[in-house]
């Protein structure tokens, strides 16, 4: 858990921007502990417990995959908070990735992933499991739009 939080903050602070002077670091001791870096490190770290939950969901049965079902139910509410707050919190606090996000052509790009009518389906029965429409055309589109934004 202690990596994943790592990771999440590391992502928090590249995305706020690194103090660099002649090539060098410049900023100050804990400059990385700030409320965004640590809300995307918390983020991050539930990701991976989701990640966790859904695989025991997958290869294992009995009360321990139906303990880890109604583990990642919760946790999948927990991530989509998490997502919904740093997509928020991005925007309003970095002009230099609002600009880009919000300006064509990349707007018209990114919508596409999430939105995409292909996307996954989660189907409820007595197993949770996600059936998806095979779409050559999507993973392209989600790559495109992420490599325009990256751009």
């Amino acid at each position: 858990m202690l990596a994943g939080f790592a990771q999440g903050v590391i992502l928090g602070g590249l995305i706020q921007g690194i103090a660099v002077k002649d090539g060098a670091y410049a900023g100050g001791t804990f400059d990385w502990a700030t409320p965004f870096a640590l809300l995307c490190g918390f983020g991050v770290s539930f990701g991976y417990a989701l990640l966790g939950a859904t695989w025991l969901v997958m290869k294992t049965k009995g009360p321990v995959a139906d303990h880890a079902r109604t583990q990642a139910t919760w946790l999948l509410y927990a991530v989509l908070a998490f997502m919904a707050a740093v997509s928020l919190w991005t925007p309003l606090a970095f002009p230099r990735i609002r600009d880009r996000w919000f300006a064509l052509p990349n707007f018209s790009c990114s919508g596409r992933c999430p939105s995409s009518p292909r996307s996954p389906r989660w189907s409820h029965g007595d197993r949770c499991s996600v059936t998806a429409t095979p779409c050559p055309s999507s993973p392209r589109s989600c790559f495109f739009s992420w490599a325009l934004s990256a751009w």
